[in-house]
């Protein structure tokens, strides 16, 4: 059974409504990819974006490895209060886990009033993650139709010292923004969701 037949499947989809099903002119899923070098260029990036979420009384959540995630804790200091920190460890345990998580979380976040929900989350390689990095693609594509109405800003970090760099290049066609040093902007390489998973699919 493939990843995204399966994670379709859970959600009551299929490849085919996945296709016919109305798209929003204008989704409200902000959705983007942050590849960085250094923990202090994760740190740098991530800090001052959960601090304005905080400020605007959002819903925060952060999902990184287990030693990220102490630094992060420890640079946002008193903000870390407003902050809804997992470890990647146990939160990325499948694609199918991992998409119920963040369901159970947003519609949670949704349910306590909260008027917008910023999300920073980055997979962990280990090795048996790293030898299925197709099916988190297949898993981040899905997101772009399954979250688009939601009022979610999500960054999905990369650390390019640990990523496969089959996930490396496939992060810039799964995200329809991406972050860097000028900030957030549009991502030319991105490749619609329903174009990506019917093509994947296809090679099993």
């Amino acid at each position: 059974m493939s990843t995204v037949g399966a994670l379709a499947r859970a959600l009551g989809l299929t490849l085919d409504s996945l296709a016919g099903q109305p798209r929003p002119l204008a989704p409200t899923l902000v959705h983007s990819v942050f590849c960085y070098d250094r923990l202090a260029d994760l740190v740098s990036t991530v800090v001052p974006f959960v601090i304005d979420g905080v400020a605007r009384d959002e819903a925060v959540a952060v999902i990184t490895p287990r030693t990220k995630l102490r630094a992060l804790r420890t640079a946002l200091g008193d903000a870390a209060d407003g902050v809804e920190m997992h470890e990647s460890e146990s939160w990325y345990s499948s694609p199918i886990d991992a998409e119920a998580r963040y369901r159970t979380m947003t519609d949670r976040f949704l349910g306590e009033g909260r008027p917008w929900i910023r999300i920073v989350g980055e997979q962990i390689w280990t090795a048996r993650t790293r030898a299925h990095p197709e099916a988190w693609a297949r898993y981040e594509s899905l997101l772009n139709v399954t979250f688009a109405n939601l009022p979610v800003t999500v960054m999905c970090a990369y650390d390019r010292r640990s990523a496969p760099a089959a996930a490396l290049a496939d992060s810039h066609l799964i995200h329809p923004t991406l972050v860097d040093a000028g900030g957030l902007r549009t991502n030319a390489d991105y490749v619609d969701p329903v174009h990506f998973l019917v093509e994947r699919n296809g090679r099993g």
